[in-house]
């Protein structure tokens, strides 16, 4: 009866939490955006230093382009969200010109805050 009772809270348990996350994009590694270097760095660059392909392209008529990475997490179905966006633009040539937008994507040198005494 005991062993019957722990697998039924068991097996409920693994159908809740298989059920209630899911993600959607491309995990990519955040910190891979800093070595990239406006001017120098190519698309392929941005590729191999986030590991990960786009999730979106959005091409200009100039044959310039934006890369959008992004990944979503969710542990609760509307409930615990984890979200990261980068925006990245690249010339008619693949190079990349400047990060256009990032969301949840810190830098690695960013300036500690600033506390009054």
């Amino acid at each position: 009866m005991l062993l019957r009772r722990c697998r039924y809270v068991v097996l409920s348990w693994l159908l809740l939490v298989l059920t209630a996350c899911h993600s959607t994009g491309n995990a990519f590694k955040s910190a891979g955006v800093d070595t990239l270097i406006p001017g120098v760095s190519t698309y392929q660059d941005a590729v191999q230093a986030l590991e990960a392909f786009p999730t979106n392209y959005y091409y200009q008529p100039d044959g310039a382009f934006m890369a959008r990475w992004a990944h979503v997490q969710s542990l609760l179905p509307d409930g615990i969200y984890m979200d990261r966006e980068l925006w990245l633009l690249f010339d008619s040539q693949q190079r990349f010109i400047a990060i256009e937008k990032r969301h949840s994507v810190q830098q690695a040198t960013q300036s500690p805050p600033d506390v009054a005494p």
